[in-house]
């Protein structure tokens, strides 16, 4: 061992994979590094808007941007309000397939 360090960055998916010393081409040893914060500050927070072309703080911060630049959101509704009322028309197709299956047997029983 040549005693060097180096830093590779990859994907989890290759995260299994060895690495080897650049310089002896020995077997690394890994270290991975721990999460970062910013103590006092919302910068995990912040994020790029590509429609906006700018960095936004939270989701008041981008309506307010938004807002100062005479634009309006448009097609954006939350997934829970989308999928409740998707989840609720796939639960009343399925109950009439079954009725629609089962009423014949139901009948046919009776007689």
């Amino acid at each position: 061992m040549c005693g060097s360090h180096w830093e590779v960055v990859k994907r989890i998916a290759e995260i299994d994979n060895p690495e080897f010393c650049p310089k002896c081409k020995t077997h690394g040893v890994r270290y991975i590094a721990g999460r970062q914060s910013f103590y006092g500050a919302e910068v995990e927070d912040a994020y790029y808007c590509p429609a906006l072309g700018t960095v936004v703080k939270n989701k008041n911060h981008r309506k307010k941007i938004a807002k100062d630049r005479g634009l309006e959101e448009v097609g954006n509704d939350d997934p829970p309000n989308n999928f409740d009322s998707y989840e609720k028309i796939r639960e009343q197709r399925a109950k009439d397939r079954y009725a629609e299956f089962f009423e014949p047997i139901r009948i046919n029983t009776r007689a």
